[in-house]
Parts: structure tokens; C-alpha cells; sequence
């Protein structure tokens, strides 16, 4: 390979390129990998996964988790985007587009965020497209989608935080206005809005123990190696452990995997008062622990006390209304538009910013004084 003035992970895409259209590779070949190509190039891997990363956007090829990258057929090949990543957006008169990605979860936290950017985004302002994603696969299809359609800036609620994909590494080096909700990438630095769920955490279980319960439960719908909920249960545990009080964990709380030996062992522990009270992950866990308790004949809050991160959807008939960690959700919508926006008015210089909110604790009707 030539050398020139052309960026390597350029060149090596180059190379790929005329390959794939030449015929050397044919629909469905495997490409080098990162590891060959790097290998092959003598460059480093990250300049590797640039170019792949680079012809996987614009068409040329698939990639497969576990198995590689492979070559599409040729009309599947895009044009390059007319969209300038990381460009202040031209000021014609016609609303800045951006778009807004988010889980697709019915609940508070999820709406007043949505409100919080809309009402500080305006048409005639800006035109802002919402996508509801609920997997790693739609949500890198949307954003894929934004950047050919010309998006000039994205707020993301990522789905999953423990990986991130082409597009967002793509968007990361190209400075591209992304603004990040309620978590963050590992080794992507980008602008951030976020709650102190340490603080949060600390403020459920000090209620709690207020109230005198010593058996604590934390539960929480996923592992507690996710970046979220890894930090309130951080926070569980120190608050604890600092009364040198036992320690009671569940994870993966949810009626898709949870099975009912694991149900039946949880309700009998709250029968044998080995736990009063419980600190739940998230407002989708607590409406699953509630319903759990209603069919096993426990009260709340008589028999457990409850606070969960976020408030739960009220249906007709549901008590109580429960104690819980509020976010401050709104507000994080609105801060994080006006970080999109302020990226807009200084372009690629803007610097990332996290701006970590303080959360507060809303007492309902979900806890009360612990009775022997």
C-alpha cells in the first residue's frame, strides 16, 4: 500500500472497496477482520475497526456478532451521506432535524424526558423525530437511518450501554452532535445527562433504615454488572454495610426469567420476616414485585415496605402510590436539548459535558414504620 497524505484506515477502506466491486470478494465472502487486517496493514487495531466500520455504513458490508464481516451485494451499497458530520446545521429558514431516540418503556421517567426535550426543542426551531427502540438491532437501524436522512444532531437513551456499535463509534470520531440520557459508553467520551444514582440509592435506603427496617432488599430486573443499576446497588450495599447490617440481593427479577421456585422463595421470605423492606432497581421490577405480592396474599406496606428508582404507572384500582427515587426526568429532557443545541452553535469545538442531576426522594404510601 502506498503511502500518501490519505489517513490509513482510509486507504485500507479503499483497498476493501475496489475489491469487493472488482469481484475479488462476491456476496457473502468473509472479510479480513480487525485482528488481519491490522496484522496485514501493520496499523493498529482501532484503525482497522475504522475502515470496517466505515464500509459497513456505507454498504459495502454486513457484519455478523461472532462470525465477521461480509461482503454485500452491490446494490446494497449507499452513496456517501450528504450530512457533514459534526457541522453546525446551515440556517436556510427550515427546522434543524434531529432525532430523539429512546426505549420504548410506558412509563414517567421515559414521557417526562420526551416532554422535557420537545418543549425545549420547537418547531419552527427544530423538527424533532422520535424513535421508540427496544433493541441493540432497531436502535443502530434508527441511527443509521437519522445520519442518511440528514439528521443534524441525536439524543440517545441507549438501550444497551455495555457495548456500542459501528454507527456510534462512527459518530464519535466524526464529532457528530450526540447528546447521551441516563448513561454513558465506556470509552466514548460524548455529552451526558444523567441522575447521581449513588445519591439516589443512599437516600432510599436511609429512609428505610429510618423507619427501622434492618432486612433490606435490593432487586433489580437485570444483572448487577449493568452500569445503572451496578451503581444503586453500589450504593445499597455501602449503606449497609455501614450499619453492619445482612445483605439480601435479586437479580434478574422479571416474569420472563424469573422462575417460580425463585418467586415462592422470595414471597416465603417476606412470610418469615427475613425481609421487611425492599429497594427495587427501577419502577418496572417494583409494578412486577407489586403484582407478585398481590398474588401471594402480602400487603404493602404492612408486611414490605417499598421504594423503587423511578415512579410506576398508576392504573385504576393500583395501591399504593409508592415511595420512590424521582430522577428529575423533565428536567433531564430539557438539559439535554440544550446541550444539542449548544453543540449546534459551536460546532466541532464544542467540549462534552456531564451534567449529573440530584435526585430526591418522593414518600407515598408504599412505606411505613417497621412493626415486629
Amino acid at each position: 500500500m502506498s503511502t500518501s497524505s490519505i489517513p490509513m484506515y482510509e486507504q485500507i477502506q479503499n483497498e476493501l472497496m475496489e475489491q469487493i466491486q472488482s469481484g475479488v470478494f462476491q456476496p457473502g465472502d468473509r472479510i479480513p477482520s480487525e485482528k488481519e487486517l491490522a496484522e496485514r496493514y501493520h496499523v493498529s487495531r482501532i484503525t482497522a475497526v475504522k475502515a470496517l466500520t466505515e464500509l459497513a455504513l456505507n454498504g459495502y458490508i454486513y457484519r455478523v456478532q461472532g462470525r465477521g464481516s461480509f461482503a454485500n451485494p452491490l446494490d446494497k451499497h449507499l452513496k456517501p451521506s450528504a450530512l457533514k458530520l459534526g457541522g453546525v446545521p446551515k440556517n436556510d429558514g427550515e427546522p434543524c432535524p434531529v432525532s430523539v431516540l429512546i426505549p420504548e418503556h410506558a412509563d414517567y421517567h421515559s414521557g417526562s424526558i420526551i416532554q422535557g426535550i420537545t418543549q425545549t426543542l420547537q418547531y419552527p426551531e427544530c423538527f424533532v423525530h422520535l424513535v421508540l427502540t427496544h433493541s441493540n438491532q432497531l436502535e443502530e437501524y434508527a441511527l443509521e437511518q437519522a445520519l442518511k436522512s440528514g439528521c443534524a444532531g441525536v439524543i440517545l437513551f441507549p438501550v444497551d450501554c455495555e457495548v456500542y456499535s459501528d454507527t456510534i463509534l462512527r459518530m464519535h470520531l466524526n464529532k457528530f452532535p450526540l447528546v447521551l440520557i441516563d448513561r454513558c459508553f465506556p470509552g466514548i467520551q460524548s455529552s451526558c445527562v444523567c441522575c447521581d444514582n449513588e445519591k439516589g440509592g443512599w437516600l432510599a435506603v436511609e429512609h428505610l433504615l429510618s423507619l427501622g427496617h434492618r432486612n433490606i432488599c435490593f432487586i433489580a430486573d437485570s444483572s448487577f454488572r449493568e452500569q445503572v443499576t451496578s451503581v444503586r446497588y453500589g450504593a445499597y450495599v455501602a449503606a449497609m454495610t455501614a450499619q453492619q447490617l445482612p445483605l439480601h440481593a435479586v437479580e434478574r427479577f422479571n416474569p420472563q426469567t424469573f422462575s417460580q421456585e425463585e418467586m415462592e422463595r422470595l414471597l416465603n421470605a417476606i412470610r418469615a420476616r427475613e425481609i421487611t423492606a425492599a429497594l427495587v432497581s427501577n419502577s418496572h421490577a417494583a409494578e412486577w414485585l407489586l403484582e407478585l405480592c398481590q398474588t401471594g396474599g402480602i400487603r404493602i406496606p404492612e408486611e414490605l415496605s417499598v421504594v423503587c428508582f423511578d415512579q410506576p404507572r398508576i392504573f385504576q384500582g393500583m395501591e399504593p402510590l409508592f415511595t420512590y427515587v424521582e430522577q428529575n426526568s423533565f428536567e433531564m429532557g430539557r438539559r439535554a436539548a440544550e446541550l444539542l443545541r449548544e453543540a449546534f452553535e459551536t460546532g466541532q469545538e464544542h467540549a462534552c459535558q456531564k451534567l449529573v442531576l440530584e435526585p430526591k426522594l418522593m414518600i407515598h404510601h408504599s412505606t411505613q414504620t417497621f412493626v415486629k
